[in-house]
C-alpha cells in the first residue's frame, strides 16, 4: 500500500492536512479473497485517523470494472466523487469522510 499526503496547491494547510491520499492498494492474485486488501486499507485508515486525518481520496484502477476493489471501498464507506468535484475526469475517484466514525 502506498500512502501520500493530499495535493495542496491552492488549498489551505489545515484542510490539506485533514486528507490522506491512498496511492495504491495491491494484493497478488494467489492471495485474492483472503481479505488482505481490507486489512491493508484498514491499517492505512487507522493510521490516518491517529494522525487526525479524517478524509481519504483514492483512485480505482480499472474503474467500476474492478469489482473487488469497488466492493471493498464501498464496504468501508467510500463513495464515488461527485461528477463536478475535480477538474480531471473523476469516474474512478472515490472519497471517504469521517474516518473512524
Amino acid at each position: 500500500i502506498t500512502v501520500a499526503g493530499a495535493p495542496t496547491s491552492g488549498v489551505p494547510a489545515d484542510v490539506a492536512e485533514a486528507w490522506i491520499k491512498i496511492e495504491l492498494v495491491a494484493v497478488r492474485k494467489p492471495f485474492w479473497g483472503n481479505r488482505i486488501g481490507t486489512l491493508l486499507l484498514a491499517c492505512a485508515l487507522g493510521r490516518a485517523w491517529h494522525r487526525h486525518q479524517n478524509h481519504c481520496i483514492l483512485h480505482v484502477a480499472g474503474g467500476r470494472d474492478n469489482v473487488p476493489a469497488v466492493r471493498l471501498y464501498e464496504r468501508l464507506g467510500f463513495v464515488a466523487a461527485p461528477s463536478k468535484l475535480f477538474h480531471k475526469p473523476n469516474k474512478d475517484v472515490w472519497l471517504l469522510g469521517n474516518i473512524g466514525r
